[in-house]
């Protein structure tokens, strides 16, 4: 166990470095002059569904490029955002990862891939904590992650952020071929691109991994381990300059296992899969820009588990989300961008862990057990109206959306956001926004009753469930000199009805709305590029996360994160590049697990890490390319925090 004892005062080593990175951050222009600029990423469109400057835009937003993404060496899209200034990551057994944004929980933000809404076990417990395994990460392009509310644009489930993933387009003919593996997981992965074909362009994207058997420290559980396999078409059909039609298609199919060899010495296999078919018409005039989309996600998990007592118990389920948007973005004159959108969303779960908490109640049967079954769907529809004002030195971003939900009536989220760029390379912003998110099919209807270990464990879902509900404010300010990037961001954010579970009966709980939360904090980042070869990052998060009705600290928070990266790339088609960075969480807090096995709303304890990883690139020629990296160099172990210590990987990568 590392309880504060890994880093002797790390704290005051993190602000060194800070002050450091700041100090250098503001060197005299007459030295930035003598070195290439620091240059951000350019054009963004999921802050505001528009093209826009990522300079301008007043929402805290972030980039991932492609070429950040091979830079990183990462095999998967979590060991990409680990390398991420302020994205807060965390393991969670038995697979997944907790993925929080200025200490929001992992299912208060909204994951798209190319602007849409992804299906799956629609729990507030699993549902998020498992989409960083199923991104086939050769197949994106960049990323773009927005922080703070965004409800007035994109409605539920953007509390505390939106992250979209964007696949990669067809550009020219070719293709690319790789193989990993590591410590982690073995996969091969496999991109064609047609190139454009008279008016049709076509992408496809295929991996096939497989999850290696990894014990949780110490202790007698082992995460989630075995094959899945993803297909991804993406084709583009140019009718003429001005409008095209985009269609998606994916399959994802995952089959593993999770043990635990301790009391019970019980095993629990999952079946996932997931298809999503999608079309987009796109057009545009000399004043508007119209989209209109619709798609269809289904996702479908079946369980079994048994032990040795013996026993047998299984579950079966899916969920259909179903979505049709359009929107119309006009410029009426040169200071105005109005954007009108629409969307209507169906959500229907139907399965076991419903049980008869559902309507159309059914029974299935497996192994000799029969267990009830039902359905729910929930609908909602939507209207948004945002304004782009841009001014000489002001954008001014007003923005407001209209919710309907079958359980909830109508909510109003009302936005705005303003940059004032001061000078050319010096800005302020601000933000104030408000966001919701409502209790998902199953935090409303669950009546799981699963055999989890020598005996059942019981969730009851609560349909008198109020939506979470939150009151976000930030400011910023940002700016380069030559070869150096700083910005400092104050936040705060007011939550009320937060939803967890609570302890009604041994191995039973309940969905419940526990009151008022106030998280609120500092962010840092800073850039420095020493040569063409060299840069440095930073970036660091002061958090205070608090229960306001227990006075109480949020469990799965730290007080301070930091990482602080240093890269190289000699910029040669045959030559070396690395990545060098370390992670810092200072009191993390982990909570206590109570006599149901869920984590209790009581303070837990503290833990302090600080995790060293390299990567290292190869390129042998402009298409060929071999890497390998180390994370948790130093091995370190904590099995409350599912630190499972060092982890290895290799991989090459061939393009043609």
């Amino acid at each position: 166990m590392m309880v504060n004892k890994i880093l002797p005062e790390p704290l005051g080593a993190m602000a060194i470095l800070a002050l450091l990175g700041n100090s250098l951050l503001w060197t005299s222009a007459g030295e930035a002059a003598a070195a290439p600029n620091f240059v951000l990423p350019g054009i963004v469109v999921t802050a505001t569904r528009t093209t826009q400057d990522v300079k301008k835009v007043p929402a805290a937003t972030q980039v991932i490029t492609e070429e950040d993404i091979k830079r990183s060496g990462a095999v998967d899209l979590r060991g990409v955002l680990a390398q991420q200034t302020n994205i807060m990551l965390g393991r969670h057994l038995p697979s997944g990862t907790e993925i929080m944004i200025r200490g929001m929980n992992t299912n208060q933000t909204l994951f798209l891939v190319d602007g849409m809404r992804q299906a799956n076990e629609e729990s507030n417990s699993a549902g998020n904590t498992r989409l960083l395994d199923r991104i086939n990460l050769n197949s994106v392009q960049r990323i773009e992650i927005v922080r703070g509310a965004a409800s007035a644009i994109y409605g539920t489930d953007a509390l505390g952020g939106v992250i979209n993933i964007i696949t990669k387009d067809a550009v020219k003919p070719g293709g690319s071929v790789g193989l990993a593996t590591g410590r982690g997981s073995m996969e091969n992965w496999y991109h064609l691109d047609s190139g454009k074909m008279g008016k049709l362009s076509t992408s496809l994207d295929l991996r096939f991994n497989k999850l290696r058997k990894i014990k949780n420290g110490d202790a007698n559980t082992w995460n989630s381990y075995g094959p899945s396999q993803t297909y991804q078409l993406k084709a583009k059909y140019n009718f003429d300059k001005d409008r095209s039609l985009i269609f998606n298609a994916e399959y994802l199919r995952q089959k593993l296992v999770s043990d635990n060899e301790g009391a019970g010495d019980y095993h629990t296999w999952n079946d996932y899969s997931r298809n999503t078919l999608g079309l987009t018409y796109q057009a545009k005039s000399r004043k508007n820009a119209y989209q209109l989309r619709t798609y269809l996600s289904t996702f479908r998990w079946d369980d079994h588990e048994t032990n040795s007592f013996p026993s047998f118990d299984f579950n079966r389920n899916s969920h259909k989300l179903w979505a049709l948007e359009g929107s119309d973005t006009y410029r009426p004159d040169k200071v105005h961008r109005l954007t009108l959108g629409g969307e209507y969303l169906r959500n229907q779960v139907e399965g076991t862990d419903l049980n008869d908490g559902g309507d159309n109640l059914t029974t299935e049967s497996k192994g000799g057990v029969t267990k009830n079954a039902s359905e729910k769907r929930i609908n909602n529809y939507a209207f948004y109206v945002q304004d782009e004002m841009s001014f000489k030195k002001l954008l001014l971003i007003p923005a407001l959306r209209y919710d309907h939900h079958d359980s909830f009536g109508g909510h109003l989220s009302p936005k705005i956001g303003v940059t004032y760029s001061a000078q050319k390379n010096l800005r302020f912003k601000a933000n104030y926004g408000e966001g919701f998110k409502a209790p998902s099919i199953m935090a409303l209807y669950y009546h799981l009753h699963m055999l989890m270990g020598p005996s059942y464990y019981t969730i009851y879902g609560n349909p008198d469930l109020q939506p979470e509900e939150a009151k976000n404010f930030d400011v910023s300010v940002e700016g380069e000199l030559g070869k150096s990037f700083g910005k400092v961001s104050w936040f705060r954010n007011r939550v009320k009805n937060l939803i967890t579970t609570e302890t009604i009966a041994t191995r039973t709980s309940r969905y419940v709305n526990v009151g008022r939360a106030k998280i609120e904090g500092w962010e840092v980042e800073a850039g420095w590029k020493f040569n063409d070869r060299l840069t440095f990052k930073t970036g660091a998060t002061w958090l205070d996360a608090r229960d306001e009705d227990q006075d109480s600290y949020l469990n799965n928070r730290s007080r301070f994160t930091g990482l602080f990266q240093l890269s190289y790339d000699d910029q040669k088609d045959q030559g070396w590049s690395w990545v060098l960075w370390d992670e810092l969480h200072y009191k993390h807090r982990i909570g206590n697990l109570n006599a149901s096995g869920s984590a209790a709303t009581a303070a837990g304890t503290d833990h302090t890490y600080n995790l060293l990883n390299l990567t290292v690139t190869r390129k042998v020629s402009p298409r060929f390319r071999v890497y390998a990296g180390v994370d948790n160099i130093l091995d370190k172990k904590d099995t409350d925090a599912y630190l499972d210590g060092r982890f290895w990987r290799t991989g090459l990568e061939y393009n043609f």
